[in-house]
């Protein structure tokens, strides 16, 4: 075994230096790395939460069994045997060979598998930087159970003898007691994975020490690159050139010295942040085949970063690999279109459920002023087009807009608040006692009864549940370019940055919370949004 070893070495050796002699440039040179630390990592996190799936499931369908029918009567008494059943290999082996749960066996053999597959599916076994914390993944884990007890209700019922000799009640609380037990299960063993994860990253293990190579100082990433966020360890930055070490105060080496500089500082993970006009083939291919040498993981930075998140995947265009990069968040048609789904579906539900509510607030507009009982405004919408927005009324018929116009225009422009409340708390692009608006208005306000009619700018497509608030026309001359970006989507009745400080916001925490909404879209944002908005809609001390 040494011998053999030895002379692997030497070969490597001889390689390695014909390589820099110039005498070997063949991208197929052949070393033989082993997994990095980082991959290392992931392939045990996923080994891991693979296991904890099958336990589950294994376990789901004899317990389910135990609610309903209680213990075998075969396997003796049951006190007895509490412990054996449910504690111990012994008792479940002794549970799935009684004549009692043979019409339960091959869902019992198929569970696991299927709950594993599905998991694999919904990439609920991946690691995930962006959902780190425990029940991060609920929706996900939401999705696995409801596919998992669909799977399991068609072939229990479409082979052997399945529940078919059962009543249809029977049945159906058999599966509702696996989806539940499932959705337990899952929601308890990803969440214990994850926090075990973390509590071995907060002491140093498993951590992955990343470093990035970059031209010229570049702070901005650089500084998003060194926050902790438990799973990386930022060691520093690498010069394309050596002589640009002195303009970067985080660099530990330059490409030319790229092996040393990684073994001497042990980098899992290399961040390529560069333009890659300004690399010759030769650079390039140095630190790709350095890499993967030392077993190091090679990362691109996206040539978009950072106006906006995207995912991409290689494909072969006549021989030529290509990088397609694919929208991501509400930028996805597939995204709009499951979000469009939803509000139709709710937005038609919740104006029948006020319809009482809307009455009673037209009754009381009547009959304290004159006027119409709807505010009409033109609002840019879904990609800046225009559209009328519908409120109920809440100011004077005749009232002067020019002090609104201020507020917003020293909110965008100044990022400064134009008012300040009773209790000195700036107010910002909203006017405090406001005199424009009517007693009634100030009610309907102040609980955002007054934005019920925008239900039907959702159900015609103009609005959206949630999403950026809409603007005013005159707010757009004040905004900046990357202001525009919130455009990009339906605006909606509620948002991230209404649940997350209603007024209290400036202009470009709020553009950015909307950025960040767009770009992280998913319908389980949506739901928890919506859930987050009635709180804020009662603390009516905070709306204006």
């Amino acid at each position: 075994m040494d011998s053999t070893r030895s002379m692997e070495d030497v070969e490597f050796t001889k390689r390695d230096a014909a390589t820099k002699n110039g005498e070997l440039r063949d991208a197929t040179l052949a070393w033989s790395p082993g997994l990095s630390h980082a991959t290392r990592g992931r392939v045990v996190y996923t080994a891991l939460m693979t296991a904890s799936t099958l336990a589950v499931g294994i376990a789901i369908v004899p317990i389910a069994y135990i609610m309903i029918h209680s213990f075998p009567a075969s396997i003796g008494d049951p006190q007895r045997h509490v412990l054996d059943i449910i504690g111990t290999v012994s008792g479940i082996l002794r549970m799935i060979v009684s004549p009692e749960f043979d019409t339960y066996l091959p869902l019992f053999i198929l569970s696991p598998f299927v709950f594993a597959l599905i998991a694999q599916w919904f990439r609920l076994h991946t690691l995930n930087q962006r959902s780190l914390a425990p029940f991060g993944e609920t929706f996900t884990v939401l999705k696995v159970t409801i596919a998992g007890v669909v799977v399991l209700a068609i072939v229990g019922n479409s082979f052997g003898r399945g529940l078919n000799e059962y009543s249809q009640l029977e049945a159906g609380l058999f599966y509702t007691y696996i989806g539940a037990l499932a959705f337990l299960g899952l929601l308890l063993t990803n969440s214990g994975v994850k926090i075990a994860n973390g509590v071995l990253q907060l002491r140093g293990i498993g951590r992955t020490n990343l470093a990035v190579v970059v031209d010229a100082p570049a702070a901005d990433l650089l500084s998003e690159l060194d926050h902790d966020d438990g799973a990386h360890r930022y060691m520093g930055s690498i010069a394309l050139e050596a002589s640009d070490q002195a303009t970067q105060a985080s660099s530990i080496g330059s490409v030319e010295t790229l092996e040393d500089t990684i073994n001497e500082n042990n980098i899992d993970e290399i961040i390529l942040a560069i333009d890659q006009g300004l690399m010759s083939p030769e650079q390039r291919h140095e630190i790709a085949q350095t890499c993967w040498k030392l077993g190091v993981d090679l990362r691109i930075l996206p040539p978009f970063h950072p106006y906006f998140q995207t995912t991409g995947a290689t494909e072969m265009v006549g021989g030529v690999p290509l990088l397609v990069v694919r929208r991501s968040g509400l930028y996805a048609s597939r995204s709009q279109f499951i979000k469009r789904a939803m509000d139709i579906a709710v937005a038609s539900l919740v104006l029948l459920a006020t319809l009482p509510v809307s009455i009673l607030a037209i009754l009381a507009i009547k009959l304290e002023s004159k006027g119409s009982i709807l505010f009409v405004q033109k609002r840019p919408g879904l990609h800046g087009r225009v559209f009328n927005i519908l409120k109920f009324r809440s100011m004077f018929a005749d009232a002067d807009h020019r002090a609104h116009q201020e507020a917003q225009k020293a909110l965008i422009q100044d990022g400064v608040a134009a008012e300040y409340d009773e209790d000195g708390r700036p107010i910002f692009g909203k006017v405090a006692a406001d005199p424009r608006i009517t007693r009634v208005g100030q009610f309907i306000r102040r609980t955002s009864i007054d934005e019920l009619p925008q239900l039907i700018n959702v159900v015609r497509g103009e609005m959206s549940l949630v999403g950026p608030r809409p603007s005013v026309l005159y707010e757009l001359e004040n905004y900046r370019d990357w202001h525009m970006r919130r455009l990009a989507i339906r605006p909606g009745i509620t948002g991230l940055w209404q649940v997350s400080g209603r007024s209290r916001l400036s202009f470009d925490e709020m553009v950015e919370l909307d950025l960040h909404y767009i770009e992280n879209w998913s319908l389980f944002l949506d739901l928890k949004i919506l859930f987050k908005t009635l709180p804020a809609v009662i603390n009516v001390d905070r709306a204006y």
